[in-house]
């Protein structure tokens, strides 16, 4: 089996911004508040804005903010919601280039395998992973090495570590991977250069430009 390439699900390979707009915008406009469009809410996201602040700076007081961001959280992975992402448009030729070279392994923080199962035959993602690992680990920034550890996923030299947040890039650090950032899903880069990953690129097609010159082998 080649050296395995771990990849996160939302951000490098959905584009989530609709599904998170969409859900806010709904609970924003039924609150009475100001809604923001797509573009200054996402980057609020981006930039670590919690939801119970973007509520705040919408207008709902303290209390209120917090019960819609907890209303947020009981709503943001159901299906109706789910439905409204999409697969990057390059995501589905960049992951077959990839499989064709390494053995892909998801690894995504959600709290329903079952949807996230729906989703992957619902875009014919699911064929390009030998394995997909769910959960949503513990609350610290390497959240994702505990749950592929606890899968008995060994990790070698050669293999690497593929998201769009702060968890993706310091699990693969505490593992020992090579770590790829991508710009194209939910943190900033000032948050990813944070982390020091290896590489930080643009999106998942850049990541499997760069398994194929071969950069990440050591």
């Amino acid at each position: 089996m080649s050296a395995p390439v771990f990849l996160d699900l939302d951000g490098p390979i959905l584009d989530v911004s609709p599904r998170y707009h969409a859900l806010y915008s709904e609970l924003a406009a039924e609150a009475g508040l100001e809604v923001w469009d797509r573009a200054t809410y996402w980057d609020a996201k981006r930039h670590r804005v919690s939801e119970a602040d973007i509520y705040r700076r919408c207008g709902a007081g303290d209390a209120r903010a917090d019960r819609l961001a907890e209303r947020r959280r009981e709503l943001i992975e159901t299906r109706s919601f789910l439905k409204l992402d999409r697969p990057w448009p390059w995501a589905p030729a960049a992951l077959e280039r990839m499989a064709a070279q390494r053995t892909l392994v998801l690894v995504t923080q959600r709290n329903h395998e079952d949807l996230v199962a729906w989703q992957l035959e619902r875009y014919d993602l699911r064929d390009f992973f030998v394995a997909v690992v769910v959960g949503r680990g513990d609350d610290t920034r390497e959240a994702k090495r505990g749950l592929l550890e606890a899968r008995g996923y060994g990790v070698g030299d050669d293999a690497v570590f593929v998201g769009d947040t702060e968890v993706d890039v310091c699990s693969g650090k505490a593992l020992g991977a090579y770590t790829v950032a991508v710009r194209s899903g939910i943190r900033a880069d000032e948050f990813l250069l944070g982390c020091e990953p290896d590489e930080l690129v643009d999106d998942l097609a850049a990541v499997a430009e760069l398994l194929s010159e071969a950069y990440v082998r050591r």
